[in-house]
């Protein structure tokens, strides 16, 4: 099987990578006493990027800054459900924390796409600081989005750009060329943006994105 091959990075904007959701009370699970254990749910494996620097940084930081009261119990890889239900599976108690990309939940966290939009950051670091005041108590996001359900964020993280990733003989350099091809998108504002480039967006786990490539049953694909 084809290992994929990179292509240049198209120019495609930053979007809001991940946002982490809690219930405004939160619930323990067990553990010692003077303690509380904390379920959270995450789409990706321990190995990417966003899990390592995202939802694994987040529990052992909150180890430290408590100095050990409040505990984690973390299941990665869509565990405990697909990542389009984890706003439910939070709003509902079944889990206390999940990591969540809003383009996966369009419907259910509408503005919260903002981020996806074309060419409204040109670094990572801007966008995040910039969500990260939308998504404050009080902030439109936030008020709009998250408070009517009792949902908190408490961290908020934007990736770069997406480059293209293709497989066999395809090469993508620049945007036009993925016109007539199927691009897996995470939905919300990412499938307008696929569409307007020509392309047809193809709702996909990030999961399956390697094997997906690897056939050429999906080229290319937006990676994070």
């Amino acid at each position: 099987m084809a290992r994929p091959r990179p292509a240049r990075r198209a120019r495609v904007p930053a979007v809001l990578g991940a946002v982490v959701l809690a219930l405004t009370a939160a619930c323990t699970s067990g553990g010692p006493p003077g303690t509380t254990t904390l379920v959270l749910a995450d789409s990706f494996p321990t190995t990417h990027p966003v899990s390592r620097e995202g939802a694994r940084f987040f529990t052992e930081r909150v180890g430290e800054l408590t100095g050990g009261r409040v505990r984690f119990e973390y299941f990665p890889s869509e565990q405990l459900g697909a990542a389009e239900d984890f706003v439910s599976l939070a709003r509902s108690g079944v889990v206390d924390v999940a990591m969540v990309s809003p383009g996966y939940v369009a419907s259910q966290l509408p503005l919260s796409g903002v981020a996806d939009l074309p060419a409204m950051s040109d670094t990572s670091c801007r966008a995040s600081l910039a969500a990260e005041s939308l998504l404050a108590e009080g902030g439109v996001l936030h008020e709009a989005d998250f408070a009517p359900d009792g949902l908190r964020p408490l961290l908020v993280g934007v990736i770069p750009g997406y480059e293209v990733m293709t497989g066999g003989s395809r090469v993508v350099t620049d945007p036009s060329d993925v016109a007539g091809l199927q691009l897996r998108s995470s939905g919300g504002a990412i499938d307008r943006t696929v569409a307007q480039l020509g392309a047809a967006p193809v709702a996909m786990p990030v999961t399956e994105m390697y094997e997906a490539i690897s056939r050429a049953s999906t080229a290319p694909c937006w990676a994070r």
